[in-house]
């Protein structure tokens, strides 16, 4: 079975990083530059190619590890 590229029809070869998988019970296939297009636009909507919103997101996370493990050893205690 040929499978095509679920964006842009392109014949899919697994072998060439090309991705067959499932979205729920749809099995969907990308090639490498519409999986690439697809990262990339993610990427770009959550803002991680922004630098100061990376910090600010690390140090939100910092945050909740130092909650998390202070909240933890007053259990312990």
């Amino acid at each position: 079975m040929n499978l095509k590229c679920n964006i842009c029809d392109s014949l899919i070869e697994e072998d060439n990083g090309d991705i067959v998988g499932y979205f729920g019970i749809c099995q969907v296939s990308f090639c490498t530059w519409c999986l690439s297009s697809m990262t990339d636009m993610v990427i770009q909507l959550n803002g991680f190619n922004d630098i100061d919103m990376l910090e600010e997101r690390i140090n939100e996370l910092r945050e909740d590890i130092e909650y998390d493990t202070s909240k933890q050893s007053k259990r312990i205690k």
